[in-house]
């Protein structure tokens, strides 16, 4: 590949990368989904553990309301929330703070999963195939998108290539555990969403597949 499609091909990924962080940036919620994940993981605080909110499985909901946990801990420190009342009454007059920071686990997930994909065109193909696979999928408007918002799409997605990655390995002859990390990741994201528990369909293929190659 030449040195300019090359250049380019980088360029997508970091201009991909830049569009999920301004996006995230948002100082209202995108839907009314948003607002519930980020609402309910708030009250985790005040009703406990149980979110008596079911729209989505709890481990994203966790992982929200431990982030906000430790802004309220950062505003805290800095005496700009000295109770949680005060950090309710910021939330409630400027809502950004805490819509940022729910939405960090959406871009961090989306940024990594260009990484994966580009890792698995590695393997299924060559490294030019992986860089552009992750290149198109930095600029898919889809998924900066839920890269950007505070609902457990792109932790999903994550887990999900993270599982068929982990299976390519064992089929192409690594590690005989690499089939148990690909399950717990494709659990890990039934919790994170329901309908990544397809991914757990990964390692049973992945070791079906190996055993057909060794006879």
């Amino acid at each position: 590949m030449s040195p300019v499609l090359h250049a380019l091909a980088w360029s997508l990924v970091g201009v991909g990368v830049l569009l999920r962080l301004l996006m995230a940036t948002h100082g209202q919620p995108f839907v009314s989904d948003e607002a519930g994940v980020v609402d309910h993981a708030l009250r985790l605080f005040v009703d406990g553990l149980n979110p008596h909110w079911f729209h989505y499985p709890s481990l994203h909901l966790y992982a929200v309301a431990a982030s906000e946990g430790a802004l309220f801990g950062v505003r805290w420190i800095l005496g700009l929330s000295p109770t949680p009342e005060a950090f309710a009454d910021w939330y409630f007059t400027d809502p950004r703070g805490v819509y940022v920071t729910a939405r960090m686990w959406s871009v961090m997930a989306g940024s990594a999963t260009l990484w994966v994909v580009y890792q698995l065109g590695v393997r299924l193909a060559s490294p030019l195939v992986g860089l552009w696979a992750a290149a198109f999928l930095a600029v898919s408007p889809m998924h900066i998108y839920y890269s950007a918002i505070a609902k457990p799409d792109a932790s999903m997605v994550l887990a999900m290539h993270a599982a068929g990655w982990l299976a390519v390995r064992f089929v192409q002859g690594e590690g005989r555990g690499l089939p148990w990390g690909a399950a717990i990741l494709g659990g890990l994201g039934a919790t994170i969403k329901y309908p990544g528990g397809a991914a757990w369909f990964a390692a049973p293929v992945a070791m079906a597949l190996r055993l057909h190659q060794g006879r």
